[in-house]
């Protein structure tokens, strides 16, 4: 209702999949925004051309889905941590210390021919 969560990018597996698989999907996409942002993870690792997710970091999601929030902590912040910034460190870099995106077109040709 509130456009935070973005779904138009499975519009096509709507057709594709069987209805609970469907929905399935878009609860755990939802999922992984929402513990992800609640973590502030999005701060830093975020795909810079994403529209899939609007809400930035912690605040901005405790503003926006206060009740939401609250759930999240009497149950998913019980049971699970983020992960230490040292993991994260090593598994890679931060999206800003990513060089830039080039030119889309080049970067769709490597993949055609990884996969020829």
């Amino acid at each position: 209702e509130k456009n935070y969560f973005n779904i138009e990018n499975y519009v096509d597996d709507k057709d594709s999949l069987e209805r609970d698989e469907y929905w399935k999907i878009i609860m755990q996409k939802f999922a992984y925004w929402f513990i992800s942002t609640a973590w502030d993870l999005q701060v830093d690792y975020r795909p810079t051309e994403d529209d899939e997710w609007t809400i930035e970091d912690r605040d901005d999601l405790k503003e926006k889905m206060p009740e939401f929030y609250q759930v999240f902590l009497d149950t998913v912040a019980r049971s699970l941590s983020p992960p230490k910034k040292e993991t994260l460190e090593q598994l890679g870099k931060k999206r800003s210390e990513l060089p830039p995106l080039e030119d889309e077109e080049e970067y769709d040709d490597e993949d055609d021919e990884e996969e020829s």
